[in-house]
């Protein structure tokens, strides 16, 4: 099995045990590694974990198991914005690590990654929607180029986008990894003058990250669970989400934002704000340091932010 690296465990770990938590849900199990700590270090915590993909969740029971806590964890198939525990709520913490798996990109053949030679299915959870490749294959131009630039914020949007219709029509359909990333190579290489090429991430970074993020609805579904999330919260609970790019970590920035302070309807009142019902723990968001990016590279864009409810 990958090697699989909890991201900024030990910021999250201190400043969950913190509130002395009971209770907990962790709305992207993933692999189990946040959740699992937290439970060895509070002997008295009772856990609810969920993920979308039952693959995860299966490994995730196994190491649970395997740690011998398997009595304090239950677990549900859901994605986190379907609230599968919200009748076990309110919480004293609740999690979110909206980035995917080591084990997604590594060893689960379905298309995330531009490596290898897999079928671009992208999803989460198989059981539900369309792989993206049969999107792709129908999508006008325009699609295409908007979802690129919106969830990838891709500059050559346009151009990849007629670049995938161009080659359907004349080789048929795209349906591979390596086929949607020799299309993103090609046209960095006619875009972009060698000279610059350096200073430009990997061609197909960000057309893989689109597709994956809207394929599996990933900021619909963090912007339909920043409503309710907060409000699951026992008095004193803290709400953790790592987000893995700024597209994510806005919409986090900004919900919490809004919980920490109320718009004043007084017309006398000395100010447009009065305090809200929670507060920010950590007035920035939390990166990893220079330790846990050298012994983790996928890390380095992580950021956490943590909410905390008053009343």
């Amino acid at each position: 099995m990958t090697d699989h690296a909890s991201v900024l465990l030990e910021p999250f770990l201190r400043l969950a045990a913190e509130v002395r938590p009971r209770t907990f849900w962790d709305g992207t199990l993933g692999l189990g590694g946040h959740a699992i700590a937290l439970a060895r270090l509070l002997p008295e915590l009772r856990v609810w974990g969920s993920d979308a993909d039952i693959e995860m969740l299966n490994r995730a029971g196994a190491a649970i198991a395997s740690a011998g806590l398997s009595e304090r964890f239950s677990l549900a198939q859901g994605n986190f914005a379907s609230d599968p525990h919200g009748s076990h709520a309110p919480f004293d913490i609740i999690l979110l690590d909206l980035g995917i798996s080591s084990l997604h990109i590594d060893e689960l053949d379905r298309g995330i990654t531009f490596r290898g030679d897999q079928e671009l299915d992208m999803r989460l959870d198989v059981s539900q929607g369309e792989p993206v490749w049969r999107w792709l294959n129908k999508a006008k131009t325009e699609e295409i180029m908007s979802v690129l630039f919106r969830y990838g914020e891709e500059s050559f949007a346009p151009h990849i986008a007629r670049a995938i219709v161009a080659r359907r029509e004349t080789f048929g359909e795209l349906r591979r990894n390596f086929e949607l990333r020799e299309i993103c190579e090609e046209v960095y290489r006619r875009r972009v003058p060698a000279a610059k090429r350096h200073t430009f991430r990997y061609p197909a970074v960000k057309t893989f990250q689109a597709l994956r993020i809207f394929i599996n609805q990933e900021l619909a579904s963090l912007e339909k669970a920043l409503e309710f999330l907060p409000e699951r919260l026992n008095v004193g609970g803290r709400l953790f989400i790592i987000s893995f790019h700024s597209l994510e970590d806005r919409l986090v920035k900004h919900a919490f934002a809004e919980r920490t302070r109320i718009i004043e309807t007084d017309p006398l009142a000395r100010r447009n704000y009065r305090e809200g019902d929670y507060t920010l723990v950590v007035k920035k968001s939390i990166v990893p340091d220079k330790n846990e990016i050298a012994k983790n590279s996928r890390a380095r864009s992580a950021r956490m932010r943590v909410l905390q409810r008053l009343r």
